[in-house]
């Protein structure tokens, strides 16, 4: 309880943390077992999982997100975020910094031509889309493509983009 109710948490947080402690947040599941009939689907997510407190509070995208301390993230951490999450003894974990890599283009052999695809989801599943480019031995485009497929997976934009 002490972690519930720590100083340095905005009283509305422990209320939320406190009633999903005690089963009291209104997630479909808790509503249904009163005997109100839902449609339920989470609203957070893509995918149709059941509103259910480990869904919400555990298993979906995202309450998985790591707590990251790194600047280039979207969700910065502010220092005073750091500081309460070090107050409670809350782990802050540092993303290992990506180096660059380059990435040449290599020529096919003479007379042979060579075919790049790729595709692209935005969320996964979500809206996917793909192209290529079709280039002879000196490099020269021979042919290009880009499409959007809709709504799929990231290996199903991949595969449609081969196959177009």
């Amino acid at each position: 309880m002490d972690w519930i109710w720590h100083n340095w948490l905005p009283k509305k947080v422990s209320v939320c943390m406190w009633k999903a402690r005690f089963k009291c947040l209104a997630v479909d599941e808790r509503v249904k077992s009163r005997g109100i009939a839902l449609a339920s689907r989470c609203d957070c997510c893509v995918s149709l999982g059941i509103e259910t407190i480990d869904h919400v509070l555990g298993s979906r995208e995202f309450a998985q997100k790591e707590i990251v301390e790194d600047s280039m993230e979207k969700e910065m951490l502010t220092p005073l975020d750091c500081q309460v999450l070090r107050a409670m003894n809350v782990s802050i974990i540092k993303r290992p910094v990506r180096s660059p890599r380059i990435v040449v283009w290599e020529k096919p052999h003479s007379g042979w031509v060579k075919l790049n695809v790729d595709g692209s989801c935005k969320g996964n599943p979500g809206n996917c889309g793909g192209g290529g480019i079709i280039r002879d031995h000196k490099g020269v485009v021979q042919g290009a493509f880009s499409l959007l497929f809709g709504h799929g997976s990231n290996n199903e934009a991949e595969l449609k983009a081969m196959l177009e």
